[in-house]
């Protein structure tokens, strides 16, 4: 058995998590549930995109 199947496995570079291997059998809501909370209550995510769309075009690194 691999421990892939068991555990989520990071890969790194230069001390920087570089990939994440996960189990794709993990069951779907449990993993949904778990993101649950994360957030700050008064967490503003359109301010965050906005601010991050700003950051990027001043860069010139803009994607869209």
């Amino acid at each position: 058995m691999s421990v892939t199947e068991t555990e989520d496995v990071f890969i790194t570079k230069n001390g920087k998590v570089a990939a994440k291997l996960t189990n794709p059998y993990q069951d779907r809501v449990e993993t949904a549930k778990s993101l649950f909370g994360i957030l700050p209550i008064d967490a503003d995510i359109d301010g965050e995109k906005r601010r991050g769309l700003v950051q990027n075009v001043s860069k010139g690194t803009n994607q869209d």
